[in-house]
């Protein structure tokens, strides 16, 4: 409801307030239009003249939230302002990009216009600075011209090719266009032909005459005097070998030809032909003497024409061909006596110990028509392996274990045990690593065996050597248990076996020995058993070695 007078303060003017067309230029004080003084589309278009609003009036002022000016979108056309010519027939627009673009950013201008020929550039933060153009090429865009770059000097190659030039000519279109030209010194097929028949590296050089030994003529034939060839300058056909001559053969009419030479027999040597420095040290043997010598030799008690030594050696001599031994044959230590072309088999003593060494290819085998025995020094039976027979091994050259066609007999106990049964497997476990005990607790000491029983009647034997060393001087002492279930529970009671110990005592600076046990279990099931070695230390520090003194079997003894 429009007021009489003049208006409340505070109080907004709307557009029903105001009839169209009444506001003109001259009912608006300069700058006195702010944003705050106008409610939300309180005035409209057709209350205010046209071009009544002019910069005089307005009062643009920007925050760093609000635009002064903001050009917005009717829904369908992407925001712009446009800037037009004197006669407003036609300007330009400044453009946001579309919604889809997700745009927000300032551009900054620079603090003045630059100079000429200079770029407005970017820092990729919309702050805009005048730049000078140094490039003299210019990259293409993937899509356009890929991976070449044009550049000038291909410009000024484009500016110089013929306006509608094409490349649609043919190569024998373009050859025969070329060779019709009357001054093009074209090279024809004509002119290759002929370069093809001149030979390699040939000139236009004229052969004078020569004379003397060797003469020629202005075509180059020569021609060699008699007896002027000597043996540098002499050439025959074939390729010769060490020891060929030349011969005459008449099927080359006067030609020579490298050939072998015959073989030379005694009628073709006569008295002094073969001089003693013709014949090479020890290249006479006695294989190439004749028997008469050799006898001649061997009868010559005498030994006259020789010396002494000569004559000992000569009786003492071993021929390379063989012969009966009248002595020993010795060695002295680490002089081995080798057999085999290439060393296969060395037999010898290093002073300490004797070794039969076979290092070549194939085995070392050892056999014999009956028996083949191993006796110890004094005669006693270790072991005896009979032909197609049993091989028995001896404790003491008594007899222990062996085999048969049905397994194996054993005589006597095994492991503190009699009349187990048969031996269906044994298996070697393993002992690696060194582990160092100290303290109270039980620790496993990387001792296992692992075997899986045929049948739930069988039992198994586990034979145990620890080997460990120790350096304490107050003593040690440990226990040894074997376990089956990780250390929960333990195969050696108390009251029946007891535990398996060590009590060594008294003072030592090092030390080093084995403990051997046995023991025997009754597993009654099939499954796959390991049985893992466990100590409990009571003194001291003890470090157990997984070397080759330590060992670790578990046999299957069928019932």
């Amino acid at each position: 409801m429009p007021y009489i007078g003049k208006s409340p303060a505070n109080v907004p003017v709307t557009a029903d307030d105001i009839p169209n067309n009444s506001i003109t230029a001259a009912k608006i004080v300069d700058n006195s239009i702010t944003i705050s003084d106008v409610g939300p589309n309180a005035v409209g278009t057709s209350e205010i003249v046209n071009d009544a609003v002019t910069t005089d009036k307005l009062n643009l002022i920007s925050t760093s939230s609000v635009p002064s000016i903001e050009a917005k979108s009717d829904g369908t056309t992407d925001g712009y302002i446009q800037l037009n010519c004197t006669a407003n027939s036609h300007g330009i627009k400044l453009k946001s990009p579309p919604h889809s673009a997700g745009a927000s950013y300032t551009l900054t201008f620079p603090n003045d216009d630059g100079n000429a020929n200079q770029k407005l550039t970017t820092n990729g933060s919309g702050v805009l600075t005048w730049t000078a153009d140094v490039n003299t090429t210019y990259s293409v865009q993937d899509g356009e011209l890929s991976q070449n770059n044009f550049t000038n000097a291909d410009h000024t190659k484009l500016n110089a090719i013929e306006a509608s030039a094409t490349a649609d000519q043919t190569n024998s279109e373009i050859k025969a266009a070329v060779e019709a030209a009357s001054d093009s010194n074209t090279f024809t097929d004509a002119d290759h032909s002929k370069l093809n028949a001149v030979a390699a590296s040939a000139n236009n050089y004229v052969h004078p005459n020569h004379s003397g030994e060797v003469t020629s003529t202005a075509d180059g034939a020569t021609v060699i005097a008699d007896n002027i060839v000597d043996e540098a300058n002499f050439k025959v056909s074939n390729n010769p070998t060490n020891g060929y001559f030349l011969s005459a053969q008449s099927g080359n009419t006067g030609g020579l030809t490298w050939a072998t030479a015959g073989s030379t027999s005694a009628s073709d040597l006569t008295s002094g032909t073969l001089p003693i420095a013709r014949i090479a040290d020890d290249a006479i043997t006695v294989d190439k003497l004749a028997n008469s010598i050799n006898s001649a030799i061997a009868a010559n008690t005498s030994k006259t024409g020789i010396t002494s030594s000569q004559a000992t050696a000569i009786t003492a001599a071993l021929p390379k061909a063989g012969g009966t031994m009248t002595g020993h044959l010795l060695f002295g230590d680490n002089k081995y006596l080798r057999i085999g072309a290439a060393n296969d088999l060395d037999i010898f003593h290093d002073g300490s110990n004797s070794y039969i060494n076979e290092t070549g290819t194939g085995d070392l085998i050892i056999s014999g028509s009956n028996n083949v025995r191993i006796k110890s020094a004094g005669g006693e039976d270790m072991i005896i392996a009979n032909a197609d027979n049993a091989v028995t091994l001896y404790y003491n050259n008594a007899a222990k274990l062996a085999t048969s066609a049905t397994g194996v007999t054993v005589t006597g106990a095994i492991g503190g045990a009699t009349n187990l049964g048969k031996v269906l497997q044994v298996v070697a476990g393993s002992a690696s690593g060194t582990t160092t005990v100290s303290n109270t607790s039980d620790t496993y000491i990387s001792h296992i065996v692992t075997i899986q029983p045929s049948a739930t009647s069988s039992k198994v034997l586990v034979f145990l050597d620890i080997g460990y060393d120790t350096e304490n001087a107050n003593g040690y002492g440990f226990t040894a248990k074997l376990s089956i279930d990780n250390g929960s529970n333990y195969l050696w009671e108390a009251g029946s076996n007891g535990y398996a110990n060590n009590n060594a005592g008294g003072s030592m600076t090092s030390h080093y020995s084995t403990q051997n046990y046995t023991v025997l279990h009754a597993p009654s099931s099939t499954s796959s058993l390991s049985y893992k070695v466990y100590v409990e230390l009571r003194t001291g520090t003890v470090r157990f070695n997984g070397h080759a003194k330590s060992r670790l079997y578990a046999m299957e003894i069928g019932a």
